[in-house]
């Protein structure tokens, strides 16, 4: 019998909780799952003879999170008609995170042998069998209950009999045991390899590296559905296990694959070396035992293209005050009416290549226009586009060839536009489907990701992120919406600091400004020392400063630790600081 909360918890997880128990007796140990990560136990701890049917529970939930020998520390709690079919398959298990207090109530009879338990406990997340992170979706309740029933026959020890689907894990243990990772997979273009952030158990190292290569063979995670390209077929499979051997040599020999353009068995391997990256000195990239590209057996990373996003080196990054576009290095102005003051600049955006400027103006007649032109030239309005607020635009990448992007994304009075050059180098916007938003507040700022696969949105002061989906008409939808950190209810402005972190500023005194992880996992606070007030915008780009600006004006950091240092030549609080891109 289980009460609603089993519905809530959707799966149940893989890991471990806190909680003790006396260890007299031993069992055998279970095989181990190598390939999935898990270690082998020498043996395993039984429960104690007096356990309660309470420290049962416990005891099962606090077992959970070690891996090894298919988690056979957590199986000694169970019923012996379920000890051997629970957590069985060759798929890893959902990976329920939960915090370390969880309660247990009870125990309630049944009859003369069976009792039933009630745990509670709080959702922080789940893993899924892709290990992919999902933190609890809007309308989900992170407190839930199980009920779980037991039974000690005939004065037999208390064990449980229907155990939940999979496992359940506290933050503690998933952070001893887990460990994150990312597998890559190409943009639409091919031009940029996205990073797809997996969370597999640590241990052994062999099991990582074959946990990845597996994880890139089932393709994208769900966030990423459409808006990625995989060049690895849906056929592929491993001919034989990944080996990493003593030198640090990974053999990942794939199966006949020999009819493969020349094309694309580059492409694969550049997905399978990056994806492989740090993990050991090279990857040798087999097709039945031959090199999957002829001639060329073992890959290093710098022997592939760097398939990054293109940002103009000299590009330290703009400021808006007082109605005008400044330099950050030095406060001084660009050149023509963006700078000059022509303009009464509300905010910009600068292309990632740096030859492109768009502004959002106030103009004379009251509104907001948008204005999009050569970054220190004149700016043409785009045509038919006025609104009383529109949000800081933001640039699609440049193509392979490297012309200047022909598009950028903002919010007009709460409609999400994509603002589109044609050939005749004319400027329309289109509205993008935004219809997986329906559920949420007002957006009050966007952000595509400068490789223009996602795109993070704050909405109602939380922190979102979506999958840009091309459609078959040339328009474009969001998708994939997902919440991230639902602790995170203040934010009121983001940027994205690299491809797998976000950066946002809160109303939150002890926290004005945190890094977030692309899949919300984690979350890290810099210091607030010298913030003395909110802050009300943020900058940032990988390689540069963090950038925040409060009531005190602008300031800068590098690191989470260190005070925050002001930018002295741009100091007015009105101030609007901006990255390319």
């Amino acid at each position: 019998m289980r009460a609603r909360g089993l519905a809530v918890l959707g799966v149940a997880a893989a890991v471990t909780l806190a909680g003790c128990a006396s260890i007299p007796g031993e069992t055998l140990p279970q095989h181990a799952n190598l390939a999935g990560g898990a270690t082998t136990p020498a043996a395993v701890a039984q429960p104690a003879r007096n356990a309660t049917p309470l420290d049962i529970v416990r005891g099962f939930v606090s077992a959970n999170g070690d891996p090894s020998g298919q988690h056979a520390a957590a199986r000694v709690y169970l019923a012996p008609a379920v000890q051997n079919t629970w957590n069985e398959g060759t798929a890893p298990a959902t990976v329920d995170i939960i915090d370390g207090t969880f309660s247990t109530e009870g125990p309630f009879t049944i009859d003369n042998d069976n009792v039933m338990v009630v745990l509670r406990a709080h959702l922080l997340g789940t893993i899924g069998p892709d290990g992919a992170y999902q933190a609890p979706t809007v309308g989900q309740a992170a407190d839930f209950e199980l009920q779980l029933h037991l039974r000690g026959k005939a004065g037999a020890q208390w064990r449980i009999v229907d155990p939940p689907a999979a496992l359940l894990v506290t933050n503690a243990d998933f952070r001893l045991y887990y460990s994150a990772v990312s597998v890559y997979f190409f943009d639409q273009s091919w031009d940029v390899l996205v990073p797809d952030p997996r969370w597999v158990l640590a241990d052994p190292a062999s099991g990582v590296v074959a946990r990845i290569v597996q994880l890139l063979l089932d393709g994208p995670s769900a966030s990423l559905k459409n808006a990625v390209q995989d060049a690895i077929p849906g056929e592929a499979g491993l001919k034989t296990n990944v080996v990493l051997t003593e030198n640090g040599v990974i053999t990942v020999n794939l199966n006949s694959m020999q009819d493969q353009q020349s094309n694309r068995k580059q492409l694969m391997v550049a997905q399978i070396v990056r994806s492989l990256q740090g993990y050991g000195s090279s990857v040798a990239v087999e097709s039945e035992g031959q090199p999957l590209v002829p001639g060329h057996l073992n890959w290093r990373s710098n022997d592939l293209p760097t398939y990054e996003t293109y940002i103009n080196p000299k590009a330290t990054g703009l400021v808006v005050a007082h109605g005008k576009v400044l330099n950050l290095t030095d406060g001084t102005a660009i050149k023509g009416p963006a700078g000059d003051g022509t303009y009464n600049v509300i905010t910009a955006a600068e292309s990632a290549d740096g030859t492109q400027l768009a502004t959002v103006t106030a103009e004379p007649g009251g509104g907001h226009a948008l204005r999009i032109g050569g970054l220190n030239g004149s700016e043409a309005q785009v045509i038919g586009i006025t609104a009383g607020t529109f949000t800081r635009p933001s640039w699609t990448p440049s193509d392979s060839a490297g012309d200047p992007p022909r598009s950028l994304w903002t919010v007009a009075d709460g409609t999400v536009l994509r603002v589109v050059n044609t050939a005749q180098n004319t400027w329309i916007a289109t509205q993008v489907d935004a219809s997986a938003l329906a559920s949420y507040r007002t957006i009050t700022d966007l952000r595509l990701s400068r490789d223009g696969v996602r795109v993070a949105i704050v909405a109602g002061g939380s922190l979102l992120v979506g999958a840009v989906v091309a459609d078959p008409g040339g328009g474009a939808s969001i998708r994939q919406v997902r919440l991230l950190q639902p602790s995170l209810t203040s934010v009121t402005r983001v940027d994205w600091l690299n491809q797998s972190e976000l950066v946002v500023a809160t109303i939150e005194s002890g926290a004005p400004v945190q890094t977030v992880s692309v899949d919300g996992r984690t979350l890290d606070p810099f210091t607030s020392a010298n913030l003395y007030s909110a802050v009300t915008d943020v900058a940032a780009l990988d390689n540069q400063p963090v950038l925040a600006v409060n009531a005190s004006g602008l300031w800068q950091s590098t690191d989470l630790h260190q005070p925050w240092q002001p930018v002295l030549h741009a100091q007015p609080s009105v101030a609007i600081p901006f990255y390319p891109g």
